[in-house]
């Protein structure tokens, strides 16, 4: 064991440069950027480790690459693991908020920032790394290594679906680890057996063909208004969502199932000293506990709200147009598709 850490630690070292500069690529699968490029990295690196590699770029979107690793002679033949993973990362801004350039890695105290380094670059690499270090060391896998590396995790995966449905056989396993692994507040690995769905969704209002001057708001409405007004009709001031049978068919946790979730370590004080919380935990007006908030119940999240001018000083403006990004975080027994005609029947109604 002692010798395949050491073996580790040196195809680690060795790699490292490699991982960096995977790290500088810049791939924003929102906006485009780098995709191609990251693409022909990730394939590369795959080969470079010994896998067999296809990209699948045959159903729009942007591509997804399959890479193979067979099981060692000592290995099950008979049985495959999957790795998820996927190369696109989040846009980078607010840039004024980064202390070092977003896609330059940067070492301080022993953490390593860049964007897309947790989220999910590293996680592949050490991946990698690992499938190498047993390559090297002559002990070979104990099983088939699959991975699927997607670039659009980040907007939503529009095109995974259709990939899985064509090239089934082709990522068919017995069990698949998915992105991601991390710690708590209290610096404890976590496991998690499932996470929650997403419906994400873009918010639009336009009032006029051009900005207004701010005087004529005595007479004309107002984009940035109508759309804050339909946002705030979304969710109550007790936190509760308020679209007309958002609730509906959420399947209840059973008695163990609340068990389990109860058992989880929570801290309220050391989550409020993490992130420099202002306010107190909303699930405070809420009949359910914060772990149960966290397992069970779906959840409405204003993402970004783009109105009029927000530059410095003064402009005396009444926007033509406002935008908002909304996500939904939703649980068994509630589908997206109803999620989204709940809410587009709400803002009829209102």
């Amino acid at each position: 064991m002692d010798m395949l850490k050491s073996r580790l630690q040196d195809v680690i070292d060795k790699r490292m440069t490699e991982f960096y500069d995977y790290l500088r690529l810049d791939s924003v699968s929102t906006q485009d950027r780098k995709i191609p490029e990251t693409v022909e990295y990730v394939k590369n690196m795959l080969e470079k480790t010994g896998g067999e590699v296809q990209v699948l770029d045959d159903l729009g979107g942007n591509p997804v690459v399959y890479g193979f690793f067979p099981a060692g002679e000592k290995g099950n033949k008979d049985k495959t693991l999957l790795f998820y993973n996927h190369y696109d990362v989040q846009p980078e801004d607010p840039i004024d908020e980064w202390e070092s350039a977003p896609f330059e890695p940067t070492v301080k105290d022993d953490i390593l920032y860049c964007r897309g380094v947790a989220d999910n670059k590293a996680n592949l690499m050490v991946r990698l790394n690992a499938i190498q270090a047993l390559l090297e060391s002559g002990e070979g896998l104990s099983c088939n290594v699959k991975f699927l590396i997607e670039g659009e995790e980040e907007n939503g995966s529009p095109s995974l679906g259709g990939y899985l449905e064509k090239y089934a056989d082709l990522f068919k396993s017995d069990a698949c680890i998915w992105e991601f692994g991390g710690k708590d507040e209290d610096e404890n690995y976590v496991i998690e057996a499932g996470i929650k769905g997403m419906a994400y969704f873009d918010l639009y209002v336009e009032s006029a063909d051009v900005d207004i001057h701010s005087s004529i708001g005595a007479v004309v409405d107002n984009a940035a208004w109508r759309l804050t007004h339909a946002l705030a009709s979304l969710r109550s001031a007790d936190n509760q969502v308020l679209v007309e049978g958002f609730y509906d068919d959420i399947t209840p946790p059973t008695d163990f199932e609340k068990e389990v979730v109860a058992r989880k370590p929570f801290d309220d004080e050391k989550i409020k000293d993490l992130y420099g919380l202002k306010h107190p935990l909303i699930t405070k007006d809420l009949d359910w506990t914060p772990n149960e908030a966290l397992a069970f119940y779906p959840t409405m999240t204003i993402c970004g709200f783009i109105s009029g001018y927000t530059g410095p000083g003064t402009k005396t403006v009444l926007p033509r147009a406002a935008s908002a990004k909304l996500d939904c975080r939703i649980v068994p027994g509630q589908d997206p598709e109803k999620i989204h005609k709940l809410i587009r029947k709400h803002f009829v109604r209102i």
